[in-house]
C-alpha cells in the first residue's frame, strides 16, 4: 500500500489487524487509537507531574504542532 512503517509499529499492527478485514469501520475505529495515546500520555504526565505541568503541556503541545500544517 505504499506505506513504510517502522519496526516498532509492524508487530502491534500485525496483531491488531491481521484478523480484521480492511474496511472503512475498522479504518475509522483504529483511528481513535492515537488520540487515546496522546490523552493516555497527558493523563501519565498528571499523575507524574502534576495538573498545572499537563495543562501548561497541553497548550504549548496545542500550540506548536500547527505551525507545519500544510508544510508536507
Amino acid at each position: 500500500m505504499g506505506g513504510m512503517p517502522t519496526p516498532a509499529w509492524i508487530l502491534p499492527a500485525y496483531l491488531l489487524f491481521s484478523h480484521l478485514t480492511a474496511s472503512e469501520g475498522t479504518l475509522s475505529v483504529t483511528a481513535l487509537i492515537d488520540p487515546m495515546l496522546v490523552l493516555l500520555l497527558f493523563f501519565v504526565i498528571a499523575r507524574t507531574f502534576g495538573l498545572r505541568v499537563m495543562l501548561y503541556l497541553v497548550v504549548l503541545w496545542g500550540t506548536s504542532d500547527f505551525y507545519t500544517f500544510g508544510t508536507t
